[in-house]
């Protein structure tokens, strides 16, 4: 739980936004392109 804490503590609000954003990016391109054969 401390090391979590810590590790969150660090990241910038803003920077951990911009990373949820990218990770979500990459999910939607990663089914957009499963999807495009189908």
């Amino acid at each position: 739980m401390t090391v979590q804490r810590s590790g969150w503590a660090s990241y910038p609000p803003m920077f951990a936004k911009a990373r949820q954003h990218r990770y979500i990016a990459s999910i939607l391109s990663a089914s957009v392109e499963f999807h495009e054969p189908l």
